[in-house]
């Protein structure tokens, strides 16, 4: 599985919907130096982890 395909199973688990799914992997976080989730993914080979990670604290109600 690609990082982008580990992002988007992870983002469609937390937001339920393609859509926002997508929405998240699309646009610019603050945690990543407002960057978009695909782009930390790109530049970085730990980039998924940190973009998986942040979605594991959004989806357990932690900041994120």
């Amino acid at each position: 599985m690609t990082p982008t395909d580990r992002i988007y199973t992870k983002a469609l688990e937390v937001y339920k919907t393609d859509r926002l799914a997508r929405q998240f992997i699309e646009l610019p976080h603050m945690m990543l130096g407002d960057k978009t989730p695909i782009e930390v993914a790109a530049d970085d080979p730990k980039g998924a982890d940190r973009v998986i990670e942040i979605l594991g604290r959004l989806q357990h109600g932690s900041a994120a």
